[in-house]
């Protein structure tokens, strides 16, 4: 898969303005952290092609951690940050993902993925249509917490 990556490269977009959203969150002091089934290698390739890995201050791969839903990763990550869990929000594309975000404070399940808005809402604390769209869910969320 790693060989179909590199010579796909092309293939690997964005699904929104992920560097502004990235930054926006970096600037606002919010760590930023993925958790995927993919491997190390294979994850941090795409975040080179993306030119986002400046910004991803944890990985959480599945050949470093126990599968998600398993809070095993989320664990490591607030470890590394001195967080409490319930500090965090996972943002995801999956029912998986949705079911991890029930160890955190918060799920925000997106639609530019794989899963649908009725099968993220089963999960999710809420459901927007892109990752860029989180920005807003985050400030309302702190501002009734």
């Amino acid at each position: 898969f790693s060989e179909y990556l590199k010579s796909h490269s092309n293939m690997i977009k964005e699904t929104c303005d992920l560097d502004g959203l990235f930054n926006k969150l970096k600037n606002d002091g919010i760590k930023i952290g993925v958790i995927t089934a993919d491997n190390y290698r294979q994850a941090r390739f795409c975040f080179e092609i993306l030119k986002l890995e400046k910004y991803i201050e944890f990985l959480g791969s599945g050949d470093r951690y126990l599968n998600k839903p398993n809070p095993q990763a989320l664990q490591a990550f607030c470890k590394k940050f001195s967080l409490d869990i319930n500090e965090v929000a996972v943002v995801g594309d999956s029912e998986i993902d949705m079911q991890l975000g029930k160890h955190a404070g918060l799920s925000i399940g997106v639609l530019s993925g794989v899963g649908t808005e009725k099968m993220l809402l089963n999960s999710a604390d809420v459901v927007v249509k892109s990752p860029c769209d989180i920005l807003s869910v985050i400030d309302n969320y702190n501002k009734h917490r």
